[in-house]
């Protein structure tokens, strides 16, 4: 969260939800859900200037691991219009009690790190009210050091949609495009 890669990339995901939300009426209520929020480095970049806005917010703060949510319930307490709750993005998320009703979904650094993009993508349209939109932040080419940090982690190469993701978990601009 605090390295400078993270942070610029933090700072555009910043810019790009002030940019989004920008656009609605203040006296409209704004749904925001961020999915495998994890430890809350991008939240952290958020949710203050998130607090800021004239709208009635609710920003759905959710992970696979009920361990991140407790975590971040303690992290951001301060934050009123924060709810936490569990999301295994690879299942449908009506059968997990969420609706289509969410304006932004912000997905940073998560949704490579599912079986199959196609169907995660899917589930993430199936969150969003009609004209909402997703953020996304992700890693566009392979690197050493980040393969040799996460690729420890049984995450990083559990994808299985090889006609898509031949050898590598991460897409290219063109291919997620």
């Amino acid at each position: 969260q605090r390295s400078v890669g993270p942070q610029v990339m933090n700072q555009l995901v910043q810019e790009a939800v002030l940019t989004t939300v920008a656009s609605v009426p203040a006296d409209r209520p704004l749904r925001i859900l961020e999915i495998g929020a994890g430890t809350g480095g991008t939240t952290a970049h958020l949710l203050p200037q998130l607090a800021t806005l004239p709208n009635q917010l609710t920003y759905l703060f959710t992970d696979i691991s009920p361990r991140f949510t407790s975590a971040a319930a303690e992290r951001f307490q301060d934050f009123e219009f924060v709810d936490y709750a569990l999301l295994d993005i690879e299942r449908s998320p009506q059968l997990q009690n969420f609706s289509a009703d969410y304006d932004l979904v912000i997905a940073a650094n998560v949704l490579h790190a599912t079986a199959n993009l196609r169907h995660t993508l899917e589930n993430v349209s199936n969150l969003l009210a009609p004209g909402g939109q997703l953020i996304l932040l992700e890693g566009t080419a392979p690197v050493g050091w980040v393969d040799l940090i996460f690729g420890m982690t049984p995450g990083w190469w559990a994808f299985s949609d090889i006609a898509l993701r031949a050898d590598h978990p991460l897409l290219s601009v063109d291919q997620w495009q």
